[in-house]
């Protein structure tokens, strides 16, 4: 499976087929998280953060710069020892401002909850749905959300142009040739790899020759 920051590769094709379905709530689950991997952060409108107990010190959280995307902060298994412990270093994050509060552009601050839960006797579950709603809601008020939206099909729009284009300039003709030459130059010293990139991407603009 193709994973990129915790996500399959086609994340982003899926959401958007069943949004086209008229899907309007679409949980995306990471299989995990590390300091590179928060790819999730540019797929949806509100990044929740799951915690438990087990997961071990929330320090070990804040340096993979989960609170740098956290919408709202999960607990789970709060029933289990630790749990306390690691509320509580939530809280101090939070306070200590590890976590930038957002502002929309009426100036209301949204500050970020954290909820406790134990999903299997389903305690807190609705406190969290609601928190989402919230969160939503404190996105639409603004038009926040539609700025978000757009920024996110830009970036989209970007990465398959990208793509594209990549695909195209390597089945270009003459830049096979090139690279065949550029190789045998670079290896008898008569070109760098850099000239030899600098040539190929001159075949598109100006006609730049090794």
């Amino acid at each position: 499976m193709d994973l990129k920051g915790g996500l399959s590769g086609h994340s982003e094709d899926i959401i958007e087929l069943m949004d086209a379905f008229g899907l309007t709530k679409i949980i995306v689950e990471t299989v995990g998280v590390g300091q590179t991997e928060l790819e999730v952060g540019n797929l949806v409108d509100s990044v929740v953060v799951l915690l438990v107990p087990e997961s071990g010190d929330g320090v070990q959280m804040m340096k993979a710069g989960l609170m740098e995307i956290a919408d709202i902060l999960t607990v789970n298994k709060a029933d289990r020892p630790g749990a306390d412990r690691l509320l509580g270093d939530l809280e101090m994050s939070l306070n200590l401002g590890l976590k930038n509060n957002q502002t929309n552009v009426n100036g209301d601050v949204w500050k970020v909850p954290i909820v406790k839960t134990i999903a299997i006797f389903g305690d807190g579950i609705q406190e969290l749905f609601g928190s989402l709603e919230k969160h939503h809601d404190f996105l639409q008020q603004s038009n926040q959300l539609e700025i978000i939206r757009r920024e996110r099909m830009t970036r989209r729009v970007r990465q398959e142009v990208a793509s594209q284009a990549c695909k195209s300039i390597w089945k270009n003709p003459e830049v096979i040739s090139l690279i065949e030459s550029g190789l045998s130059r670079i290896d008898s010293g008569e070109a760098t790899v850099h000239s030899v990139s600098k040539a190929i991407v001159a075949i598109f603009g100006d006609r730049t020759k090794l």
